[in-house]
């Protein structure tokens, strides 16, 4: 189900705090491109489930305005950026999904395991993607034998959003 919606990507439970910065109806919201379902109709968002249970959106392809001119430099100039449609989990991953990948739970707060996990290295992130990725029988993304863990865009398992996905998905 998931190859005809893009690559899948994960949020974790400190990356989807920064959900709460984002504000509907905002000047810069994300728009869809039409889609085939009719002139001028828009695709939207929708719930798909894995192949193990978890629930994620599959958000199409799109375009927004990315960046400020009135924030950090490193975030000028103001810029069009097209998404191409991809999926992203609908909850943060919990303490419970990242001892199921067979990964040493990182945590602080324990004791509750739908605790969203928290205290995780990139590399942990990283490793977590791939091995949810082997878990559902798909291509891992990350090379973990490479010093940066580069990512193969191409495999269709499991990665991180990129910085423009992300703010895609906030404003969805």
């Amino acid at each position: 189900m998931r190859a005809s919606h893009g690559p899948a990507l994960l949020v974790g439970g400190l990356l989807l705090a920064a959900l709460g910065g984002c504000t509907p109806g905002a000047p810069d919201q994300a728009t869809s491109e039409p889609s085939s379902n009719g002139p001028g109709s828009r695709a939207k968002p929708f719930e798909v489930t894995t192949k193990s249970g978890i629930a994620m959106i599959s958000l199409p392809d799109g375009e927004f305005l990315m960046g400020s001119d009135r924030g950090n430099a490193d975030e000028a100039p103001v810029h069009r950026v097209k998404v191409t449609g991809f999926l992203v989990d609908k909850f943060e991953v919990t303490q419970a999904m990242f001892v199921q990948a067979q990964l040493p739970n990182p945590s602080h707060w324990q004791g509750d395991s739908a605790l969203p996990v928290e205290r995780l290295r990139w590399q942990d992130a990283k490793r977590y993607c791939n091995e949810r990725s082997l878990l559902e029988d798909l291509t891992p993304c990350y090379d973990e034998k490479t010093a940066d863990w580069d990512c193969d865009y191409t495999a269709n398992g499991y990665r991180l959003p990129t910085e423009a996905e992300w703010e895609f998905a906030c404003r969805a």
